[in-house]
């Protein structure tokens, strides 16, 4: 939920006489100088108890946004005002740490007691933000620039941890705590950022990890009108394991074929069909073919020339026209999967990569 509070000291003090839990989430040594001026871009952010938003909301939700501090503010459980990209903005155990140990800090506000606060830092840095907070995939040096080094050492040293200021050493440590990004949150938030054009090696790397790789083809018009369409997908039948495969309504090619990563559609025509496919053993991308692409991490994505060689033999076309499209990895696939698949065929997804990895596990 976002609102904006005319006076934060008194929003504050009222969920206090309230019995509502709130925890401000970072930059407190900031607000303990100033709340952020009203209007302003800057924000506070706030976890706040299950059930509190529709009180809150009643009582605040009617300022405007010059009239007050921008303030966004998350529930334990992710209810749909309290959500972050449709689901919880934290994993339950480190929502309900947040909350459960809290203190009040010098600026007369609550936050959380060092640990958690450390934790749920690392984990807005390391997912929300990724490679755009300016903390190094893996380089500590490198981190030296960013906002965020400041508040971390600080809490470093109150709490007694030591690790490096890296994305790499942040995915580690709440992996050690049972507090990496949930599968299905992990996804949420490669939709928000595919959507606005952010790419993340970092996050590439964390959706690599899960066993084998989930990745996304799109057969494209010319395929399609040349009678081939099918053809195509038993081809990729037989170097993959096709979990879903889908035509694209006319109106849905209007709507999203400028939103696919990669996707040159000048010569093949866009995509007319979308096949999710699942590679129980991924092969290492090495060689030429993987220089100049970076994100492929699994080098059976490859194939696609010898389809579109395939293609040209049987068509006589110039292997220009390109008859399939790929994401690179499974994270941009998570990022994508979206503009083909309803939220219930995504789950019904998401729910046979759990089987088939268990089986593998």
């Amino acid at each position: 939920m976002r609102l904006y509070a005319p006076d934060m000291d008194e929003f504050l003090g009222w969920m206090d006489s309230e019995g509502i839990r709130y925890a401000v989430l970072r930059n407190a040594p900031a607000f303990v100088k100033g709340w952020p001026a009203r209007g302003g871009k800057d924000d506070v952010d706030m976890l706040v108890d299950d059930g509190a938003l529709d009180r809150i909301g009643a009582k605040y939700g009617r300022y405007g946004k010059n009239a007050g501090v921008k303030c966004d503010l998350y529930d334990l459980s992710g209810s749909p005002a309290g959500a972050y990209q449709g689901l919880p903005y934290y994993p339950p155990k480190l929502a309900n740490l947040l909350l459960d140990e809290r203190e009040r800090h010098e600026g007369g506000f609550w936050v959380p007691t060092p640990l958690p606060y450390l934790l749920g830092l690392i984990f807005h840095i390391a997912y929300h933000k990724a490679e755009r907070s300016k903390i190094d995939r893996l380089d500590p040096a490198a981190s030296q620039g960013s906002k965020y080094v400041p508040e971390l050492r600080d809490l470093m040293a109150r709490t007694g941890e030591d690790f490096p200021l890296t994305l790499t050493a942040f995915h580690e440590r709440l992996k050690q705590a049972g507090m990496a990004v949930p599968y299905r949150q992990l996804a949420a938030i490669l939709v928000n950022d595919f959507s606005r054009h952010v790419k993340s090696r970092f996050l590439a790397e964390v959706g690599n990890e899960p066993a084998g790789e989930m990745n996304l083809f799109v057969i494209r018009s010319v395929a399609a009108g040349k009678g081939q369409a099918q053809s195509l997908i038993e081809a990729l039948a037989r170097d993959y394991e096709i979990l879903a495969d889908k035509p694209i309504p006319w109106l849905t090619r209007l709507k999203t074929n400028n939103r696919i990563r990669g996707g040159k559609w000048k010569r093949g025509g866009p995509p007319v069909h979308a096949v999710v496919v699942f590679d129980r053993h991924p092969l290492p991308a090495t060689g030429e073919e993987a220089t100049p692409h970076p994100f492929v991490f699994n080098g059976r994505q490859f194939l696609k020339k010898r389809l579109r060689d395939a293609f040209s033999k049987v068509t006589g076309l110039h292997t220009k026209h390109n008859p399939l499209h790929s994401t690179d990895n499974e994270a941009e696939a998570l990022g994508h999967l979206n503009l083909y698949f309803t939220p219930e065929e995504r789950e019904a997804l998401y729910q046979r990569l759990e089987a088939i990895r268990a089986e593998m596990t």
